[in-house]
C-alpha cells in the first residue's frame, strides 16, 4: 500500500499532463478527494466528527492551484470562508505547501490581512520550519495570488527531498495545535451565541436579504467592540449598518459615537416585588416597624427607589399605592427593565432557556457593581435577573414562558418614545432624517420595506424625478408611492398626492394632458390639471403616480413629458423647461415645475408593453420583487408616525448638469465614470452602451448620497447599475451571453470559466452583488433560447 509521501508525489509528478486530459472521473481527481483524504484522517488520527479533511482539483475543469484542506467543522466546512490548515499545490507542481488560510472568497482584503497579521503576531511559534510571511511562490494566476495573499503562516515542501510521511504527521500536528490555538483566542473575541442570534434575526427583520450578509461583518465586529466598552466612531459604519446598530437596546447612540449602555447594580431590583409593595404600604401606613424583615427592608427600600415611589431619603412620591396598570407602567418605565422587554419581544420565538440566557448575557456586559464599578458577579447576576423576570411576571407583563402579554403596557412606553422622538417637518435638518422619517411612516401603515429600499427611491427621484417601480404584482408598490408621499405631507386631499390609472387604449398624449374638443375648447387632461396646481404652489412636492404605466405603450401616450423633461435647464436661479402646451393652441402656457415627482408603477406579463430605450434611459426602474411571507414580526411594531409636511427644498434637484456639480464634486465624479467606461466596454460588444444622460443621472445619485452619507458607494452604484444599465440589456445570442459573463466577473470580481454556469451567486464577496445576482438570473434564461432584464 503506497505511503502517504508516495501518494502526494503520484499526484505532483502526474497533475501537468492531466490537466491535458478529461477531467471527468480522472484517477488524479479520485486521489486527492477521496484516497489520500482517507490516509490523513487514518495516519492522522483526526477525529472525523470534530475536522473535515478535503481535496479538490477544481469542479468541471482543472484547477490552477489543487488543494487539500482540514478544516474545524465548527469554524468552517467550505474553503471559501472562515480560516483553516490546506495543503496548497504550486502551479508547476515543484513545491506543497502546509499553511494556515483564510476563505478568499467571502473574507473582505482588509479583514484578511488583518487576521493574517493577529495569526503571525499573536501565536507563538518557535518552529523553524514554519514561515510567518507571503515569500513563496504559487504561481501566477489570479487563484495562486489570492490563495498566497490568504495564507498567514505555512512549511514549504519540495518535490525534491520530499519529507517522510512521520515528518509529515508530525508537521500537521503542530500546525493544527497553532490552529486550535488561534481558533480559542479568536473565540474570546467573539460573542456570545444568543447575542450573534439576536444580531442575525434583526439584521434578518431590518434589512433587505442582498445586503444582510454584507453588513453582518461590520456590524459583529462593531458590537464585539462596543462590549469590550469601547466608543465606535458612528461616521465610519456605513449607513445600513448604523440602522441596525441603532436599533440594539443595550448599544448608546451619541452624537458621533456608540457605545455600550452601562448600568450598576443600584438600577436592578434587589428584592421581589412582594416585598416592595408591601415596603411601599407600610410606609404610606406609617409603621415605624416593617412587617418584612431587615435583612429585606433595606433592599425593598432600594427596589422603591428605582420605581421612583420614594427618594434616597425615603421621602414618599405617592400618597397611596398605585393600581395595577400605573404599577404596570412604573416597572416598565424602570431603563433596563424597558431594555430588557425589548429583547424578550425579540426573542418571542426562542425557547424560554435561550432567552433566559440573552437576557443574562446582556445584563453581564451591561451592569457593573455599585461599589467598584468591577463586573457583575455570576452569583449576583443570577439572583438580579431572578428578581427582574419576578417584577414583570407580578405586574402582568410577561407569562411563566417569558412571553409579552400585557401589550397596552408596551404600548404606552413605546408611544412616549415615539412622541418624544417626532420632529415637525422643519427641524428635519438633514436628508437622513427625513429618509427615517419616511420609513418609520411606511413600516407603521404595515409594509415590510427596508430603509435601503426607501434611501433608494428618495435618491432616484432627486437624480430625476421619473421612477418606474416594477415588479410581481402584489407586491405593494402603488402603497409604497402612496405612503411615500404622504409621510411628507401629500395625499389626495390637498392635492399633492395623484392616483392616474393607465388605460389600455391609450395611444397619446392627449389623454394625459388633455384635448380640444369639436367645439373648440381645451378639456383638461388629469396631469395637467395636476401641473397646474403644483406650479401655483412651489414650495411643495406634488406627487402622480401613473398605476400599471405599461397596460399601453408608454412612448406613445408619455412621449410629450419625457421629451420636455429633457429640456430642463436654469434661468434666473430656477429649473424652468419646454413648453407641453401652448397658449396658441389650448389658451394657456404649461411647462413642467420644478415641484412634480411621476412614478410609473409596472407588471410584466402578456397583458403589458416592454419599454424601448428612450424610456429606460430616462427613468431609474426599481425592482419590487421581494417577497417574505413568513416574515410577519414587522407587524407587531408599534412605532407610530404622523405626517410632515415639507417643503420642496428636501426633494428638489440642485444639478441639472454635470458641470454643475463637477467642482464640488470631481474625484466622486470621476470615480463613477471610471467604473462606467469599464462597463460601457463590455456593453459596447454588443452596442448596448449608455450615453451621457445616463452617466450624468447616475452621477447626480451618487452625488446626492454622498453629500447626505447614506449609502456605501458600492451599493449606492450597485443601485444604479440595476436601474439604468441592466435594464437595456435583452437579446438570444452568444454576444450577449459574453457580455453578461464580462458583467458578472467585474460585479463579483472572480473568474468565470468558460463553459462554467452560474448556479448560485456568492453575494457575500461581490462588489455589486444585486446586479451580480440580476446577471446572474439573466444568464439563467438564456438557457431557455432567450433573456431579458424583465422575464420572470
Amino acid at each position: 500500500m503506497p505511503s502517504l509521501k508516495d501518494q502526494l508525489l503520484i499526484f505532483m509528478n502526474n497533475y501537468k499532463q492531466a490537466k491535458t486530459e478529461t477531467f471527468k472521473e480522472h484517477e488524479l481527481g479520485t486521489l486527492i478527494r477521496r484516497e489520500i483524504p482517507k490516509k490523513f484522517y487514518r495516519k492522522s488520527q483526526l477525529n472525523r466528527k470534530k475536522y473535515l479533511i478535503k481535496g479538490s482539483v477544481g469542479q468541471g475543469n482543472w484547477a490552477h492551484v489543487p488543494w487539500i484542506a482540514v478544516m474545524n467543522r465548527e469554524i468552517t466546512t467550505s474553503t471559501q470562508r472562515g480560516f483553516y490548515l490546506v495543503y496548497l499545490f504550486a502551479e508547476d507542481m515543484s513545491h506543497v505547501y502546509l499553511a494556515l488560510a483564510q476563505g478568499v472568497t467571502e473574507t473582505p482584503p482588509a479583514e484578511m490581512d488583518r487576521i493574517n497579521k493577529e495569526i503571525r503576531e499573536e501565536l507563538d511559534i518557535k518552529e523553524p520550519q514554519i514561515h510567518r510571511d507571503n515569500n513563496f511562490y504559487l504561481g501566477e494566476s489570479r487563484f495562486a495570488v489570492d490563495y498566497k495573499k490568504s495564507t498567514a503562516i505555512y512549511i514549504p515542501y519540495l518535490i525534491d527531498g520530499f519529507p517522510s510521511d512521520e515528518q509529515l504527521l508530525e508537521d500537521l500536528r503542530i500546525m493544527v495545535k497553532y490552529y486550535e490555538e488561534y481558533i480559542k483566542k479568536s473565540i474570546q473575541f467573539d460573542l456570545p451565541k444568543t447575542l450573534d442570534k439576536f444580531l442575525s434575526e434583526l439584521i434578518s427583520l431590518h434589512s433587505s436579504e442582498t445586503y444582510s450578509t454584507e453588513i453582518y461583518g461590520e456590524i459583529k465586529a462593531s458590537l464585539v467592540e462596543i462590549l469590550n466598552k469601547q466608543e465606535i466612531d458612528r461616521t465610519k459604519i456605513t449607513f445600513n449598518s448604523r440602522e441596525i446598530l441603532d436599533r440594539i437596546p443595550f448599544v448608546s447612540v451619541k452624537e458621533t459615537t456608540y457605545e455600550l449602555t452601562e448600568y450598576t447594580t443600584l438600577d436592578l431590583p434587589n428584592a421581589s416585588y412582594q416585598h416592595t409593595i408591601q415596603m411601599l404600604e407600610d410606609l404610606l401606613g406609617g409603621d415605624q416597624t416593617s412587617s418584612i424583615s431587615r435583612s429585606v427592608s433595606w433592599r425593598a427600600l432600594n427596589a422603591l427607589n428605582i420605581l421612583n415611589y420614594i427618594d434616597r431619603n425615603e421621602n414618599l412620591f405617592v400618597t397611596e399605592v398605585p393600581n395595577a396598570l400605573e404599577q404596570s407602567k412604573r416597572v416598565s418605565s424602570i431603563p433596563i427593565i424597558k431594555m430588557i422587554i425589548q429583547l424578550l419581544e425579540s426573542a418571542s420565538e426562542w425557547t424560554e432557556i435561550e432567552t433566559k440566557q440573552l437576557i443574562k448575557d446582556v445584563l453581564r456586559s451591561t451592569i457593573v457593581s455599585s461599589k467598584d464599578g468591577t463586573q457583575i458577579k455570576e452569583s449576583v447576576l443570577d439572583k438580579r435577573y431572578n428578581y427582574v423576570i419576578d417584577w414583570l411576571k407580578t405586574v402582568g407583563i410577561v407569562d411563566e414562558d417569558l412571553q409579552v402579554i400585557d401589550q397596552e403596557i408596551v404600548d404606552a412606553y413605546q408611544k412616549d418614545e415615539s412622541i418624544e422622538a417626532v420632529k415637525e417637518a422643519n427641524e428635519l435638518a438633514s436628508e437622513k432624517e427625513l429618509i427615517e422619517h419616511i420609513y418609520t411612516y411606511v413600516r407603521s401603515k404595515g409594509f415590510n420595506y427596508t430603509i435601503e429600499e426607501i434611501t433608494n427611491l428618495y435618491l432616484s427621484l432627486r437624480a430625476k424625478p421619473f421612477v418606474i417601480l416594477s415588479g410581481i404584482s402584489g407586491t405593494g408598490k402603488t402603497k409604497m408611492v402612496q405612503w411615500f408621499a404622504e409621510s411628507v405631507g401629500a395625499d389626495e386631499d390637498n392635492g399633492q398626492f395623484t392616483l392616474i390609472p393607465i388605460r389600455p387604449d391609450w395611444n397619446d398624449g392627449s389623454d394625459l394632458l388633455g384635448y380640444v374638443d369639436i367645439k373648440g375648447d381645451f378639456k383638461e387632461g388629469s396631469l395637467t390639471k395636476v401641473i397646474k396646481i403644483a406650479t401655483n404652489n412651489p414650495d411643495y412636492p406634488y406627487f402622480v403616480l401613473l398605476d400599471e404605466m405599461n397596460l399601453a405603450r408608454v412612448e406613445h401616450y408619455f412621449s410629450d413629458i419625457l421629451s420636455v423633461m429633457e429640456s430642463r435647464t436654469w434661468k434666473d436661479g430656477q429649473v424652468v423647461s419646454s413648453n407641453l402646451l401652448t397658449k396658441e393652441t389650448v389658451g394657456f402656457d404649461l411647462s413642467l415645475p420644478n415641484n412634480l415627482y411621476v412614478i410609473g408603477t409596472v407588471n410584466m406579463d402578456e397583458t403589458t408593453y416592454p419599454f424601448s430605450k428612450k424610456v429606460l434611459d430616462r427613468a431609474n426602474t426599481i425592482e419590487f420583487n421581494r417577497v417574505e411571507l413568513d416574515n410577519l414580526a414587522f407587524l407587531h411594531e408599534t412605532n407610530t408616525a404622523a405626517p410632515l409636511r415639507i417643503d420642496n427644498e428636501k426633494l428638489k434637484p440642485k444639478y441639472l448638469h454635470l458641470k454643475d456639480a463637477y467642482a464640488e464634486h470631481e474625484d466622486l465624479i470621476k470615480e463613477v465614470t471610471n467604473e462606467l467606461v469599464q462597463i460601457n466596454t463590455i456593453l459596447e460588444k454588443n452596442n448596448a452602451h449608455v450615453g451621457y444622460r445616463v452617466r450624468d443621472e447616475i452621477c447626480f445619485y451618487m452625488i446626492y448620497n454622498d453629500e447626505a452619507n447614506l449609502l456605501s458607494f458600492e451599493t449606492a452604484f450597485d443601485h444604479c447599475v440595476l436601474q439604468k444599465i441592466l435594464p437595456r440589456i435583452s437579446g438570444s445570442d452568444s454576444l450577449v451571453e459574453q457580455l453578461l459573463r464580462e458583467l458578472y466577473e467585474m460585479f463579483t470580481n472572480t473568474r468565470l470559466d468558460e463553459g462554467v454556469e452560474i448556479e448560485e451567486v456568492d453575494i457575500a464577496t461581490a462588489k455589486y452583488p444585486q446586479s451580480a445576482k440580476k446577471v446572474a438570473e439573466m444568464l439563467r434564461r438564456l438557457r431557455d433560447g432567450y433573456t431579458s432584464f424583465w422575464i420572470s
